[in-house]
């Protein structure tokens, strides 16, 4: 074994140190490199969500696929409403009905319907104590 010098301690120290930055060096400089920064690294966790209508029915159109970015309210798919538009219209015509017979209730007989029921009351006297209930 050959003594080791002051001067040769030094050099070792100092190769040491070097290769101390060698290493290092490549990795720092990558970190450098001017790239578009549209993009992060890491990465993004989400959830699966399940879409399904709430009703049955034939699928007409479907406007997205699988991958596709969707805004918040744009329509996924289509189904036939050729049913839904029936029962729809069904139901207008319902209401049209108890609207119709809500104004002819609350507008009351006519003077001469009352004439033919008091006419008629006056006939039968079990009912004449209460024929003043109808005037």
């Amino acid at each position: 074994m050959t003594p080791v010098g002051p001067e040769q301690e030094r050099l070792e120290v100092t190769l040491h140190r070097a290769w101390l930055w060698v290493f290092p060096a490549p990795a720092l400089l990558c970190g450098c490199s001017q790239e578009p920064s549209d993009y992060w690294q890491g990465y993004v966790e989400g959830d699966y969500v399940y879409v399904s209508p709430a009703a049955s029915g034939t699928l007409l159109e479907r406007n997205v696929v699988r991958g596709d970015r969707v805004q918040r309210g744009a329509p996924l798919f289509r189904l036939e409403q050729e049913r839904e538009i029936a029962i729809r219209d069904e139901a207008r015509a319902r209401l049209q009905g108890a609207l119709a017979s809500l104004e002819d209730l609350s507008m009351g007989k006519r003077s001469e319907e009352l004439d033919v029921i008091r006419a008629g009351k006056r006939g039968c006297p079990a009912i004449s104590p209460y024929l003043h209930l109808i005037s």
